[in-house]
């Protein structure tokens, strides 16, 4: 859960472990920040840990203790990905396949016995999303390299691998124009044991996918803002149109898919169906987290951005974070 910056009182507040259900109503519910109520303990949530003075945390990241703990960016090399026993601390790190090709490995998913990790791949002058699966257990790893994809001979990869809910790879191509713009984009998917067979998915300016939930929206000067979520489960797909929808932005958990419009300053909430639960509308400052851009964070059961939160399933805006008082 996101913590905003400033001399404040931060709250963080999880998730506890209930039930997964989706929230029963699609209407669409419309709040602002003058509706968020201050965040305490209930039966969905409990206090994680309460930060005094000048907080400057965005986010803290942590994992299920049932899984092997995987980071990247240890302090010997900025690009390495080492997975950390959780009982003795020793750190093995993995086979760098990604060094001369890509700065910026990603990890895309760790179970029990194996870590994935995406980059883009350099073949001959061409970029080629390609990611490394490595067997935590014995060692063993092998390179993954994204498929050509058929009629589009000048297209070009232009984002690294993502993992699906069910179990394919997707990723982006388009063709570069004049003026550097990306043209003809276009979003496909395969099966990491069955390479070349790659499935077209549709346009996507932009595209995220998170377990079973996939979502793209496309976008132009003065056009509204066409987004489309799938549920990989059912293979069903849903679009929504949003007419006002100025530099947007899409991101995605396994349960929301989220639309920023005009710098955060207004949230578009779906969930898997692509339903339109909530619009938020944050005046300016009010997500400010002092690190660039507006923080946006969207997890299985929560949005929040900066010292706002959202809770779907119960339909509450809360208050993550108090001014003092006289500030």
């Amino acid at each position: 859960m996101a913590l905003a910056g400033g001399s404040a009182v931060a709250w963080g507040v999880m998730a506890t472990d209930s039930d997964d259900s989706d929230p029963a109503s699609s209407a669409t519910t419309v709040l602002a920040a003058d509706d968020a109520e201050p965040a305490a303990a209930g039966t969905s949530r409990r206090i994680w840990r309460e930060l005094t003075g000048d907080v400057r945390v965005v986010g803290i990241p942590w994992t299920s203790d049932k899984r092997p703990r995987v980071v990247i960016g240890a302090e010997s090399s900025p690009t390495s990905v080492e997975v950390v026993d959780r009982r003795t601390g020793n750190r093995t790190p993995l086979p760098t396949l990604w060094q001369g090709h890509d700065r910026s490995p990603r990890l895309i998913r760790v179970t029990k016995r194996v870590a994935w990790v995406s980059w883009v791949h350099h073949v001959d002058g061409v970029q080629r999303p390609a990611a490394l699966r490595y067997d935590i257990v014995t060692g063993e790893h092998r390179l993954v390299l994204a498929p050509s994809v058929p009629h589009h001979p000048r297209a070009t990869a232009t984002s690294a691998l993502q993992y699906g809910g069910d179990g394919r790879f997707y990723f982006r191509t388009s063709r570069i124009g004049h003026d550097g713009a990306d043209k003809h984009t276009r979003l496909w998917s395969f099966a990491p044991d069955a390479p070349r067979k790659v499935r077209e998915e549709g346009t996507a300016q932009q595209w995220a996918v998170s377990g079973p939930l996939l979502a793209s929206l496309d976008h132009g000067d003065g056009a509204p803002t066409t987004v489309r979520v799938r549920d990989l489960t059912t293979r069903t797909d849903r679009t929504t149109t949003l007419d006002r929808c100025d530099d947007p932005y899409l991101e995605v958990s396994s349960s929301f898919a989220v639309v920023a419009c005009e710098d955060d300053s207004e949230l578009h909430v779906l969930d898997r169906s692509g339903a339109e639960l909530a619009r938020l509308e944050i005046p300016d400052g009010v997500n400010a987290s002092g690190y660039g851009p507006p923080s946006l964070h969207v997890g299985k059961r929560w949005v929040s951005t900066g010292r706002l939160a959202y809770e779907p399933e119960a339909g509450q805006l809360l208050r993550l974070r108090e001014h003092p008082a006289g500030s």
